[in-house]
């Protein structure tokens, strides 16, 4: 047998745990020690040469000699090297975690979409029914402040639906080539903000960085999570958070150790903390969904942070993986893959990102707004929720529309024909997207324009990452309306949508 140590230990008149394990005394897993006992065979799988730091693995097997009497007088031990064949499993093994984690995301994606739609109904409601509230209760009333704190509530639940619905892999966000550096750059900005004195921020962001097919804002949402993942990891003793960006090459055997890569040119985002790290339990569910290591009544946020990241990255045809040291921090590395040199990216610096300083309040300018309000034009509503029909009939009547109501895309039809036959035809239509009990939205919008080429529709989803909602205009629709909605989100798409001329009616 060729011997594993030769060239740094003989092992000619040694023990195997001095030859291999550098100690002593026999290790507590020698099968000669029930070999002995038993008058059997028994082998051992031994890491060389600690448990804690293996470089390799040997096989251990122990064969009892027996005399005459059957009694044992000796071991033979016999050891083979097996490290190819235990690393090759050990590759195995994380391949088929990372493809678990692939397939436990896909479900929860698929669950997020399904309760998604009804969800946004009823915080379409909620939302909607308290502006109606709040703009007909006088000014010196005690209730507005209880209103406006409801609307932000419902504001704040529609935003955590957003962040589900990331995690849903039904539809990618419209993708684009973009420099990851201006991105990484203005998340930067937000996170000195944000994160305590005591976490000092270090970044080696390659200024020739490559150049990636992706949704900019779903990229400052990654950094931003991952900067506050870490912030948290130091938040009591403080310490260094560092973001690097590099071009790197996987060759065939790098990209392999990854589920989905392919040998190839990639952008490499780390980031890492010199927090407490992370043990294999809590690696083992650091992309669920909700999980959080804080204690119930400390956690902050809603732990949704890295699933998110964890979507945002396969959905952008990439990988990212966790290295962590427990007690000693925790690296995260994104891969995305590279677009040749000669892609461009214009605008890509800003494109996406919302300048935080630009934020104001609309409500008081909106409320103004109204005592301008159109003359009387006829809007024709289809919903199967009653309960949105009649928050739609509201906002209109209060934002100065005629309109008509029904649950029905058939109904609508016929509502719509017999209005154009009156010659008072319809100024525009709004059509929920699906119907549980009849003709859905795009149905509707196709026979409509088949009727009337010029027609004017809206489609509404409380599934607001339906390909529909996204790409509308492909499907014959003048305009999306993602639910929920405030009243100020209704005006403006109808005011803009009016003031298109039609080349039929008038």
């Amino acid at each position: 047998m060729e011997n594993i140590y030769a060239e740094k230990m003989p092992i000619v008149g040694k023990k195997c745990y001095e030859a291999y394990q550098n100690r002593e005394s026999p290790c507590p897993w020698c099968p000669s020690i029930p070999a002995i006992e038993t008058g059997e065979v028994h082998s051992a799988v031994v890491p060389y040469p600690s448990a804690e730091e293996p470089s390799g693995w040997i096989e251990l097997s122990s064969f009892p000699l027996k005399d005459d009497d059957g009694s044992i007088v000796s071991v033979i031990e016999h050891v083979k090297d097996i490290t190819a064949k235990k690393q090759a499993e050990i590759e195995k093994e994380r391949l088929q975690s990372q493809l678990q984690q692939a397939q436990k995301m896909e479900a929860i994606g698929t669950l997020a979409g399904g309760i998604a739609h009804d969800f946004n109904n009823i915080l379409g409601g909620i939302m909607g029914y308290a502006e109606l509230a709040r703009m007909k209760a006088p000014e010196e009333s005690k209730v507005i402040a209880d209103l406006e704190q409801l609307i932000k509530s419902s504001k704040r639940a529609a935003d955590l639906v957003k962040q589900i619905l990331t995690i849903s892999r039904h539809h990618k966000k419209e993708q684009r080539p973009v420099q990851v550096r201006y991105i990484v750059n203005e998340a930067l900005k937000l996170l000195r903000a944000t994160l305590p004195t005591t976490i000092e921020i270090k970044e080696n962001l390659v200024k020739e960085s490559g150049i990636v097919n992706a949704d900019p804002t779903q990229m400052h949402q990654v950094v931003m999570n991952l900067g506050t993942n870490a912030g948290q990891a130091m938040q009591e003793d403080g310490g260094v958070l560092t973001v690097e960006l590099a071009n790197v090459e996987l060759d065939d055997l790098s990209a392999s150790t990854h589920l989905d890569l392919k040998a190839g040119s990639y952008l490499r985002l780390t980031v890492n903390d010199t927090g407490h790290g992370m043990t294999s339990e809590i690696l083992e569910r650091i992309f669920d969904p909700y999980f959080s290591t804080k204690e119930r009544g400390e956690q902050k946020g809603m732990g949704l942070g890295l699933a998110v990241a964890y979507s945002v990255i396969t959905k952008h045809h990439g990988v990212i993986t966790v290295q962590p040291t427990p007690g000693a921090g925790t690296t995260f590395h994104i891969y995305l893959p590279a677009k040749s040199a000669e892609s461009k990216a214009p605008g890509a610096e800003r494109d996406g990102i919302e300048d935080q300083s630009s934020i104001v309040n609309s409500q008081s300018r909106f409320q103004r707004d109204l005592r301008s309000a159109p003359t009387i034009k006829r809007v024709l509503v289809m919903d199967d929720e009653e309960m949105l029909r009649d928050l739609l009939q509201g906002m209109l009547d209060l934002l100065g529309y005629e309109a008509a109501m029904t649950a029905d895309g058939s109904e609508a039809l016929a509502l719509y024909e017999k209005a154009m036959g009156d010659g008072e035809p319809f100024s525009a239509v709004i059509l929920d997207l699906t119907n549980k009990g009849g003709m859905g939205g795009l149905e509707t919008v196709k026979r409509l324009r088949e009727m009337d080429p010029d027609v004017k529709a809206i489609v509404s989803s409380g599934y607001s990452d339906d390909p529909a909602i996204v790409h509308f205009r492909e499907h014959g629709v003048s305009d999306s309306l993602p639910k929920p909605f405030m009243m100020k989100d209704l005006e403006e798409k109808l005011k803009s949508l009016l003031q298109e001329p039609r080349k039929g009616f008038r």
